[in-house]
Protein backbone atom coordinates (compact mmCIF):
# COMPACT_ATOMS: atom_id res chain seq x y z
CA UNK A 1 0.00 0.00 0.00
CA UNK A 2 1.38 3.34 -1.09
CA UNK A 3 1.71 6.04 1.75
CA UNK A 4 0.77 9.38 -0.03
CA UNK A 5 2.03 12.94 0.49
CA UNK A 6 0.40 16.13 1.50
CA UNK A 7 0.49 16.61 -1.72
CA UNK A 8 -1.07 13.92 -3.12
CA UNK A 9 -3.56 14.05 -0.48
CA UNK A 10 -4.66 17.60 -1.46
CA UNK A 11 -4.88 16.60 -4.83
CA UNK A 12 -7.58 13.40 -4.03
CA UNK A 13 -8.97 15.64 -1.79
CA UNK A 14 -9.89 17.87 -4.47
CA UNK A 15 -10.83 14.85 -6.49
CA UNK A 16 -13.22 13.31 -4.19
CA UNK A 17 -14.51 17.09 -3.48
CA UNK A 18 -15.27 17.65 -7.42
CA UNK A 19 -17.02 14.38 -8.14
CA UNK A 20 -19.35 14.88 -5.33
CA UNK A 21 -20.02 18.62 -6.99
CA UNK A 22 -20.83 16.80 -9.95
CA UNK A 23 -22.84 14.53 -8.90
CA UNK A 24 -25.30 16.95 -6.67
CA UNK A 25 -25.86 18.43 -10.38
CA UNK A 26 -27.04 15.16 -11.49
CA UNK A 27 -29.29 14.78 -8.73
CA UNK A 28 -31.06 18.71 -9.13
CA UNK A 29 -31.44 17.07 -12.90
CA UNK A 30 -33.14 14.54 -11.90
CA UNK A 31 -35.21 16.36 -9.47
CA UNK A 32 -36.48 19.08 -11.54
CA UNK A 33 -36.97 16.07 -14.36
CA UNK A 34 -39.57 14.40 -12.44
CA UNK A 35 -40.98 17.59 -11.16
CA UNK A 36 -41.56 18.58 -14.70
CA UNK A 37 -42.74 14.78 -15.51
CA UNK A 38 -45.33 15.26 -12.50
CA UNK A 39 -46.56 18.04 -13.87
CA UNK A 40 -47.19 16.93 -17.32
CA UNK A 41 -49.15 14.13 -15.73
CA UNK A 42 -51.28 16.10 -14.31
CA UNK A 43 -52.14 18.24 -17.45
CA UNK A 44 -52.83 14.75 -19.05
CA UNK A 45 -55.19 13.57 -16.60
CA UNK A 46 -57.64 16.82 -16.79
CA UNK A 47 -57.17 17.68 -20.34
CA UNK A 48 -60.21 17.38 -22.16
CA UNK A 49 -58.87 18.14 -26.11
CA UNK A 50 -57.41 16.19 -28.74
CA UNK A 51 -54.31 14.56 -28.27
CA UNK A 52 -52.84 16.28 -30.94
CA UNK A 53 -53.71 19.96 -29.45
CA UNK A 54 -52.25 18.68 -26.10
CA UNK A 55 -48.81 17.39 -27.74
CA UNK A 56 -48.96 20.62 -29.64
CA UNK A 57 -49.25 22.62 -26.48
CA UNK A 58 -46.30 20.39 -24.50
CA UNK A 59 -43.76 20.78 -27.69
CA UNK A 60 -44.53 24.57 -28.07
CA UNK A 61 -43.40 25.02 -24.86
CA UNK A 62 -46.68 26.46 -23.07
CA UNK A 63 -47.98 23.42 -21.52
CA UNK A 64 -45.26 23.65 -18.72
Amino acid sequence: MDILDDTAVRDRFLQVSQTAGNAGGFREVEYNFRRLDRKIREQITHWEGSKARLLCRFFSGSGT
